[in-house]
């Protein structure tokens, strides 16, 4: 297997240097900044799959894809799971975060070995990552913030089935998120009010689609 760092792989690599200086920047207490980096992260992760698919040649790829998950590991479990324990800063938050560790790893894990052409099992990493360090900025309720970091970690492992996100829209979300990684201010709670409810509305409309299927299904037998 071929493992010179390509195009792709770089980029990557910039994915997990903006997990590990948005780590950093949260020892230092500047929570912000590290949130940013997160979606700087995000950016990255979705140039990177970009790239990969219209430069990489197969056997190179496999080790993007290993090096992929190893970056999304520190900028979309690590550090969200940091994000959230400096917020709520209790020894039960640790318990909230490692929590949220785990599953995103176990996710990851799986993606590995179960890939599939169409649709995610379980929400991306990415998603519930950039959904739980958005989150943050607004909220700090210990009952709703336990209620969040559950669910999401619960979805990451399920088999439900996400959609990928056709190319157009995606683009889109990529332009959302420059504007989120660009604006401050006024400018900035939009951009992430926006993002915020975008993610929850992708994480929660998918499994009420696919229990209503069920149901129908069900009723039908």
């Amino acid at each position: 297997m071929k493992t010179n760092l390509t195009i792709p792989d770089i980029v990557t690599i910039g994915n997990l240097i903006a997990g590990f200086i948005g780590i950093v920047y949260l020892i230092h207490g500047q929570p912000l900044i590290s949130i940013k980096l997160v979606v700087l992260a995000a950016i990255l992760d979705g140039l990177d799959g970009v790239l990969a698919r219209k430069l990489q040649e197969d056997d190179s790829s496999k080790f993007g894809a290993q090096l992929d998950s190893l970056a999304d590991a520190t900028s979309f479990g690590v550090l969200p799971a940091l994000i959230l324990y400096t917020t709520l800063n209790t020894v039960f938050a640790i318990v909230l975060a490692v929590l949220f560790l785990s599953a995103s790893i176990i996710r990851l894990a799986r993606f590995n070995i179960t890939q599939t052409e169409d649709y995610f099992q379980g929400i991306p990493t990415t998603c519930a990552g950039l959904t739980l360090a958005i989150y943050t900025i607004y909220f700090d309720e210990l009952i709703m913030t336990t209620i969040i970091v559950l669910a999401l970690s619960i979805l990451m492992i399920s088999e439900i089935k996400y959609p990928k996100i056709p190319f157009k829209p995606r683009i889109a979300a990529g332009i959302l998120l420059i504007l989120v990684l660009i604006t401050t201010g006024p400018f900035f709670t939009a951009t992430t009010t926006a993002l915020l409810a975008l993610t929850t509305a992708y994480i929660i409309i998918f499994p009420l689609k696919n229990t209503s299927l069920k149901t129908a299904i069900t009723k039908k037998s």
